[in-house]
């Protein structure tokens, strides 16, 4: 196995995180999904249009990890499907709840949001693995892959997102919020 950093954005304080990419995982079997899900990203035609993006045929390993997200005409993300591994970490985002919206309950809690931002801006996968406890006082823990989709000349307009659970050895407090931002989607998840 090979370690790798990856930056890791903490408000207070910036550091490197060293972390295994299969230790991240809960199993082996959701890493091998987490691959599945960028090889059939980059085998969508150019420009990544969403609706050559069909569920029913992501296959049903996967299914539980994917939401759809459009971009609204405020620069926020609409969910439009909310699989249910997601349904599980957040009962509130339904189809139809804004990303941004998080900002109206806690305004420190922009970085998934920020990443999203960072997947459509670039035109690029942008990955996180993230800790806190949310608005509904749950301890998540989870790894989220965004790939960007209908591909304009310079944005995304909308974006696929893989979420799982993720492992939590490190000793940190729930009350403690921490997002580890993966830049190089492919190199991370390919790497061990």
């Amino acid at each position: 196995m090979v370690r790798k950093n990856i930056n890791n954005f903490r408000p207070e304080k910036a550091m490197a995180l060293t972390l295994l990419t299969s230790d991240a995982f809960v199993s082996e079997a959701e890493h091998e999904d987490a691959c599945a899900l960028y090889r059939y990203w980059q085998a969508l035609p150019a420009g990544k249009p969403r609706r050559a993006v069909d569920p029913l045929t992501v296959g049903t390993r996967l299914i539980a990890h994917l939401n759809l997200l459009s971009r609204t005409e405020t620069d926020d993300y609409r969910y439009d499907l909310v699989g249910s591994v997601l349904q599980d970490i957040a009962s509130r985002l339904k189809p139809g709840a804004l990303a941004g919206a998080i900002k109206d309950v806690d305004p420190t809690r922009t970085f998934i949001f920020d990443r999203f931002s960072d997947c459509a801006a670039s035109v690029e996968p942008r990955g996180f693995r993230a800790r806190f406890t949310s608005v509904d006082s749950k301890p998540v823990a989870v790894l989220a892959f965004a790939y960007p989709l209908d591909i304009t000349e310079r944005y995304a307009d909308s974006l696929l997102l893989g979420v799982w659970a993720c492992r939590t050895d490190e000793p940190m407090s729930w009350m403690e919020r921490r997002s580890d931002a993966i830049d190089d989607v492919a190199a991370w998840l390919f790497s061990d």
